[in-house]
């Protein structure tokens, strides 16, 4: 039995009713509602960034999100237990938003300079995040293909990262969304070399 993942798949998917997700995206008003900003770090709405991610942006990255988290998710709690996935999945959530969002504060607003001031202002949705740290941290088993595994992640990551966003895609949300992803799956690479599979 998977617990967490199974709970996580059905919160999800009752997310994705309840905003109508399932047939069509998400309405503004509901993104202005549940979405989560780096900007919201400084203006103390940190219980956006849970609640946001149960949610997605539309029928295909519901799809998507429940997928990956079957396999990413489901993957790492059968392998490692119960524990060691909500640990890594909320772990590397929490420490990618606050890390980016913290990126986005500062003084010297490395990310804002690079891609403007709205990158801070810029609401999104879901678990992937999450989902991508327990994939790298999953990935840390694979044996003797680990590192090329892993490597060609970053490297596919890296590819969709410099993608131009597609027609009718927001450029800021794909750009934060995408950073998010390559520093979820490095927290969980991380983490999955400090506290190996199989060790409690």
């Amino acid at each position: 039995m998977l617990p967490f993942t199974f709970i996580l798949l059905a919160v999800v998917a009752a997310a994705g009713f309840w905003a109508g997700t399932h047939t069509g995206v998400l309405s503004d008003p509901w993104l202005e509602k549940i979405g989560y900003a780096p900007a919201d770090l400084g203006a103390g709405r940190l219980g956006r960034m849970f609640v946001s991610t149960f949610f997605t942006d539309g029928p295909k990255s519901l799809v998507l999100a429940m997928a990956v988290t079957l396999l990413a998710v489901g993957g790492l709690e059968r392998v490692a237990g119960t524990a060691r996935a909500v640990l890594t999945f909320w772990g590397a959530h929490t420490l990618t938003l606050l890390f980016l969002s913290v990126l986005m504060l500062l003084p010297l607003r490395p990310l804002t300079d690079f891609f403007g001031e709205e990158l801070k202002l810029v609401r999104d949705v879901g678990p992937s995040a999450g989902y991508f740290g327990c994939l790298g941290a999953l990935m840390l088993g694979l044996g003797a293909w680990r590192w090329p595994a892993i490597a060609a992640v970053f490297a596919g990551l890296i590819v969709v990262f410099c993608r131009p966003a597609a027609a009718g895609e927001n450029p800021l949300v794909k750009k934060h969304a995408d950073l998010a992803h390559l520093t979820a799956f490095f927290f969980g690479v991380l983490s999955g070399m400090c506290w190996p599979l199989g060790k409690t």
